[in-house]
């Protein structure tokens, strides 16, 4: 039998050594590496039933009959040195697979790891730093001219309505101008790119979405204007100058909006302080003409009392006659010299309204005639006739509680009496030559 020969036993050894190594091969550990393919690239022995194999092996000299058997038997089974070293291969490529995949997940997370971790910094170019730089300092200066002007709105006659808009347009553009503040000293450390390699950014600012963020992270976005949005931008933004980098963009945006409700606003104060002006003028000047008015009525007024006084001049002591006198209102059957008649009429209204009644009179002009029997009833108490006050329509004599003194009602006229022009004189007083309580005289 081919077994007991030789060659057929080494043979054999040397399957078997082959499906050793191939059953070392099949099971590695879970987390031993691949084996190193230099130990599998070891060229396998001659299959068995070719020329080459029964050469080696000594067989050639086997009958036909034994030769056919055991190429039959090479061609219907392989070896297991064979098998063993297609499953080490097929372990290695496996071992490689997994590892290489491993390797790209582990890569992938990585890679995945640092883009969330790692900060984004925006690329600037160098003019679009400027242009920054430009728009906050215009934008600082706006604001506070528009402070400025919102503070002389308030303390003219603007009214708040009016000043609300630009009160928040200031604080958006201070919000804006925060943000972009914030954000400045970052981009001096940033390494600008060539002009010439970075697209241009063409922002059409509006003032009904303004973001106070917009544009810091990614202003190298392209971007394309129409000719009619460059004309609105150029029309919005002025004299203002015009910026491509969107966060200068929108700063200088938010300046204008400022910028026109200040100008605005600078016209309704000059408008209001320029009607405060004139209504102030009108009523100054109403004032002086009611003050001119007043000195007038008082001066006619003092002409029409020396009119008064002097109408009785032509008419002596006690012989003037009733129609150039005037009456009381709160005494009948009393006369008095016109203007000691109106003077007495006051006294007697601050009178009624401190005691609830009128002054209570006795006497007042007194004619010719009547001081003759005066002085002949009462002697010394009457004056001579002719001389009396009474017969110039100047003197009266009250009655009642005010006929003596330390009344309460005579004490009130002594306080108050001459803030009307009526006085109780020297003579007739409690230690005067003649003391008289009840006798008045008119002395204005």
């Amino acid at each position: 039998m081919v077994d007991d020969l030789p060659g057929t036993r080494r043979s054999t050894r040397s399957r078997q050594d082959g499906a050793v190594r191939a059953e070392v091969t099949e099971t590695p550990a879970p987390t031993t590496p691949a084996p190193t393919i230099p130990a599998l690239t070891t060229p396998a022995p001659p299959a068995a039933g070719s020329r080459r194999a029964l050469r080696a092996s000594g067989a050639l000299d086997l009958t036909r009959a034994e030769r056919r058997a055991l190429r039959h038997r090479g061609r219907t089974g392989s070896s297991p040195l064979a098998v063993g070293t297609r499953v080490a291969k097929g372990a290695v490529a496996v071992g490689l697979a997994f590892g290489v995949g491993g390797f790209a997940i582990a890569s992938e997370r990585g890679n995945r790891q640092s883009v969330e971790v790692a900060p984004q910094h925006p690329v600037l170019t160098p003019a679009a730093v400027q242009e920054r730089q430009v728009a906050v300092e215009l934008a600082a200066s706006t604001a506070a001219a528009a402070d400025d002007a919102r503070a002389a709105a308030q303390a003219s006659t603007v009214a708040e309505e009016q000043v609300a808009p630009l009160t928040e347009a200031i604080a958006r553009l201070d919000s804006i101008l925060a943000a972009t503040q914030q954000a400045q000293p970052a981009v001096t450390q940033l390494a600008p790119v060539a002009l010439e390699n970075t697209a241009q950014v063409v922002v059409t600012p509006t003032t009904d979405a303004l973001n106070p963020t917009a544009g810091l992270a990614t202003p190298e976005v392209e971007a394309t204007a129409s000719p009619s949005a460059e004309a609105t931008t150029e029309a919005t933004t002025g004299a203002l100058p015009t910026a491509t980098d969107p966060a200068a963009a929108q700063l200088l945006t938010a300046a204008e909006r400022v910028d026109t409700l200040t100008e605005q606003i600078r016209v309704v104060t000059e408008q209001a302080d320029q009607a405060a002006a004139e209504e102030a003028a009108r009523v100054a000047a109403e004032q002086e003409a009611q003050q001119a008015a007043a000195l007038a009525a008082a001066a006619a007024e003092a002409e029409r009392k020396a009119a008064q006084a002097a109408s009785l001049d032509a008419y002596a002591n006690g012989k003037i006659p009733s129609s150039a006198l005037c009456g009381l209102s709160f005494a009948n059957g009393h006369e008095l010299r016109c203007d000691a008649a109106e003077a007495l009429e006051a006294l007697n209204t601050a009178y009624r309204a401190e005691f609830g009644t009128d002054l209570t009179i006795t006497d007042s002009y007194r004619s010719y005639a009547a001081q003759v029997a005066c002085q002949a009833a009462k002697g010394s108490l009457c004056a001579t006739p002719g001389t009396s006050n009474h017969g110039t329509g100047t003197a009266v004599d009250f009655g009642g509680t005010l006929s003596g003194f330390g009344s309460t009602g005579h004490d009130w006229l002594l306080a108050h009496a001459p803030e009307f022009g009526w006085d109780l004189p020297s003579w007739a007083r409690a230690n005067g030559s003649k003391p008289e309580p009840w006798h008045w005289e008119f002395t204005a």
